[in-house]
């Protein structure tokens, strides 16, 4: 009995035949499979690239209506214009899109929805991603930008786009175009940027320069502003009736948490371009004087701007003053500062 336990013959050694055609089967199996997947990627590229070249050989006006069909949005030539004097910059946007303005810039799109937003002042950065952007060197109007792409949400995107030289003067340094898109509306990025223009409202041609060689700073001035004589050290004021343009050098060194106006701590100071500085603006004064003011480095002093304005109608033989509220000139003054110690 014991004799009759000796193990059998394997299945395979047995039936050589078997053997070679379950390794056959096996790698007809295998092979199969990496062919079908091979075939589908190519499959998938090879039609990629036919849409691609379909696309690329048709008028490009042809495909843009086409795009633009998908998402509701017509030629660009039928949308409307935006122009902001203030910041000087001016754009296109969809006809079906709103604007709404505020004071750090303003946004487009559609009811709640913002879809753009152009932050001249800069103050409005999101919360960016921490998934690696897709960054981009590009030119707006021929001004150097870096455009930085995220899909932030899936099938939504945020595009930050942010000037890096010669900007307008009107611009903070930090100054943003914000793009809040999905799929379907990403290419409108190109297409709106396209139409992007900085304009330059002032002409400085006539304007007359002032300059302190005490406190090392000049800036341009209209005309008309005259200088006034008889100030004690560190003010100078030039006027035009009912407005005046000063500047004040304060014996502290410059600190923007720090700032104070008639009703104490600034808490609201907005940033603004000072020359190639940054300064931070303000209001001060409530009647019969208004001004708008703005403080800045002045070595280890600080230099305070003020555009000040007698608004009391009726009480004064020259009218009532604008200068405080003429940000377009505010800005373009600003612009002209030099600092030269």
């Amino acid at each position: 009995m014991i004799d009759n336990l000796e193990p059998k013959p394997d299945m395979w050694e047995a039936n050589p035949k078997l053997k070679m055609l379950s390794l056959v089967f096996i790698f007809v199996f295998l092979f199969s499979g990496i062919a079908l997947v091979v075939f589908s990627v190519w499959s998938n590229q090879y039609r990629q690239k036919i849409y691609e070249e379909t696309v690329s050989s048709l008028p490009k006006h042809e495909v843009r209506a086409s795009e633009n069909q998908k998402v509701g949005v017509s030629d660009i030539a039928n949308w409307k214009t935006y122009k902001n004097d203030q910041y000087g910059f001016e754009l296109k946007y969809p006809e079906s899109w709103d604007k709404i303005e505020n004071d750090n810039g303003v946004d487009f799109g559609q009811g709640s929805t913002a879809f753009l937003s152009v932050f001249p002042v800069g103050e409005k950065s999101p919360s960016f991603p921490t998934s690696k952007p897709n960054t981009n060197t590009i030119y707006i109007n021929d001004k150097k930008a870096v455009s930085k792409q995220w899909e932030y949400i899936k099938g939504k995107y945020l595009v930050y786009i942010a000037l890096t030289d010669n900007y307008p003067a009107s611009w903070n340094s930090n100054n943003e175009i914000i793009f809040y898109l999905d799929s379907s509306k990403v290419f409108l990025v190109n297409d709106i940027l396209s139409t992007f223009k900085f304009t330059n409202s002032a002409d400085t041609s006539n304007w007359k320069t002032y300059k302190n060689d005490q406190y090392g700073f000049e800036f341009m001035h209209p005309a008309d502003f005259v200088l006034q004589s008889g100030l004690a050290e560190g003010f100078i004021a030039l006027a035009k009736g009912p407005d005046t343009i000063g500047a004040q050098v304060l014996n502290k060194k410059f600190d923007p948490k720090k700032i104070e106006n008639l009703g104490g701590i600034v808490e609201d100071a907005k940033q603004v371009k000072v020359g190639d500085q940054i300064g931070y603006m303000y209001g001060n004064g409530d009647g019969p004087w208004i001004s708008s003011e703005v403080e800045t480095v002045l070595g280890n002093k600080t230099l305070r701007i003020g555009f000040q304005s007698y608004v009391n109608e009726g009480s004064s033989p020259d009218g009532v003053g604008v200068l405080y509220e003429d940000n377009i000139l505010i800005n373009k003054i600003l612009s002209t500062f030099k600092f030269t110690k």
